[in-house]
């Protein structure tokens, strides 16, 4: 006989439930940006209409002739981007709130004197796809509409080595912006763009760039060659030799150096 199910206490099903919401204004985000793309992007900078019309309303190929296309949940990640800075242009915590949330009294951040999204994807969807459509999104923005609204210069932080260097192989020489048909052939002849992995040196001058490391570059550590090594063993042989032959300028000194606003990721 098939065992008859218990019926659940609600006071035990309440520790189960979530007591706040982690995103409330995505309800209110989603239907927006819905209706704003159905609009055809009305209101948006004609540099991201151009791009957005390129990446999900053009037939696009690959070199080797197949046909190119995002998943729905891809472009539905960009577009989101870009209509929230671009066409909203809601870049401030507290503004973003007020026009999606419908929750009220709502716990605003401390510091709150840059924009700050996140697109949450699971495993496996194409998150570096989603990077470099926003890669190029602000570089086009930057370089053709003017003003300080938009990056040129690009940092990606990867969480561990893991996935940094995943990023590498999508990422090193630039590979993502010529295997992916990315960049619209109308906007290639202002495409001068640098990728710079860990370690990389700078290379010839370029009007901008993306600068890729893992978190643990940035951290500032103090000189630790020789704990590894016995004290013998260093009388002996002497110190641990550096592991490269050459300095390379930190990746924070080098984007200073540039002067322009950055876009994290």
């Amino acid at each position: 006989m098939p065992r008859k199910r218990k019926k659940h206490d609600p006071s035990q099903m309440a520790l189960l439930e979530a007591r706040t919401k982690t995103a409330p204004c995505v309800p209110a985000i989603r239907t927006a940006v819905t209706e704003w793309a159905n609009s055809g992007y009305k209101g948006t900078a004609q540099t991201s209409k151009t791009l957005l019309n390129h990446w999900f309303h053009t037939d696009r190929r690959l070199p080797d002739g197949h046909k190119f296309a995002y998943y729905p949940f891809q472009r539905e990640a960009i577009e989101t981007l870009i209509y929230v800075y671009g066409a909203a242009q809601k870049r401030r915590h507290k503004a973003l709130l007020e026009a999606s949330a419908a929750e009220p009294n709502l716990r605003l951040l401390q510091y709150d004197n840059f924009p700050r999204y996140c697109l949450k994807m699971a495993a496996g969807t194409g998150k570096t796809k989603v990077i470099s459509l926003a890669i190029v999104w602000q570089y086009f923005n930057a370089v053709l509409e003017g003003g300080n609204a938009y990056a040129a210069t690009s940092l990606l932080i990867a969480p561990n080595v893991i996935v940094y260097q995943r990023l590498r192989t999508d990422f090193a020489g630039g590979k993502i912006f010529r295997t992916d048909p990315v960049i619209p052939p109308a906007l290639k002849i202002f495409w001068e763009f640098n990728c710079y992995m860990r370690g990389d040196s700078e290379r010839a001058s370029s009007q901008s760039a993306l600068y890729v490391a893992n978190i643990q570059q940035l951290y500032e550590r103090e000189d630790k060659s020789n704990e590894d090594e016995p004290d013998i063993m260093t009388m002996m042989l002497g110190s641990k030799p550096a592991a490269q032959t050459h300095s390379v300028e930190l990746f924070e000194q080098r984007i200073l150096k540039r002067g322009n606003p950055v876009f994290h990721y």
